[in-house]
């Protein structure tokens, strides 16, 4: 008897809050490639995926997929070209890797089901001060983004500024440290814009449409995990 894989298959990745949102775009890929497929998503930050996600019970019969992504092009910038894809496509090819099911991404972008929204509040931008303390080649510098704070709010520029409660908070931005991630869509699906450096809020800014300036250092190029 030749037993074929099971197209059942339960997405997770325990890296970063940032890695769990491209999963749906894994899902989305992997399902258009493989229409018979059935996919579930572990999120531990309580995100709403698409209806492409299954939300009722896993079967006895599914394969827990970890789609973590080891590539050294991520890890060792001498190493940056040539690329090898997006993300996204790194994960699917670990999906392959695991379970022999290929697919290949037509499309990269992450998404959510959002909240009905009339329209963005004009001239509102999102701002965070510091990103997760063990990436530390990711950070712009707090005097940077204090900087940029005190450029904006003469400029008329509502400031709304979200991460950790044990980030520094920025002059005159409306405390929205410590948020559930869970409620971070809402708002971004609110705001005019955001400014980042490469992470979560860039991959949420994306997933809820919301023109983004993200900040890149020399942890990793945009064409891996960039958007267009």
């Amino acid at each position: 008897l030749i037993s074929t894989p099971t197209k059942n298959l339960v997405l997770e990745n325990d890296w970063g809050i940032g890695a769990e949102l491209p999963l749906s775009a894994v899902a989305r890929e992997f399902t258009r490639a493989h229409p018979d497929a059935s996919i579930w998503i572990r999120s531990r930050h309580g995100f709403r995926f698409p209806k492409y996600v299954r939300r009722d019970p896993v079967p006895n019969d599914a394969r827990v997929v970890n789609v973590i992504y080891q590539n050294p092009t991520l890890y060792g910038p001498e190493n940056h070209s040539p690329y090898p894809g997006h993300l996204v496509q790194q994960m699917l090819d670990k999906v392959a890797l695991d379970t022999g099911l290929q697919a290949r991404a037509v499309d990269v972008r992450p998404e959510l089901e959002l909240p009905t929204v009339e329209a963005r509040e004009p001239r509102t931008v999102i701002l965070h001060s510091r990103p997760n303390p063990r990436l530390s080649s990711k950070d712009w510098g707090l005097d940077r983004w204090k900087d940029l704070a005190t450029l904006l709010i003469p400029a008329g520029v509502r400031l709304l500024q979200v991460g950790g409660k044990e980030e520094p908070i920025l002059p005159e931005a409306e405390d929205l440290r410590g948020l559930p991630p869970s409620e971070l869509p809402e708002v971004f699906s609110r705001t005019s814009a955001v400014v980042c450096v490469a992470g979560l809020l860039m991959h949420l800014a994306e997933a809820t449409k919301t023109p983004a300036v993200v900040i890149y250092g020399g942890r990793e190029h945009p064409v891996i995990d960039g958007y267009p």
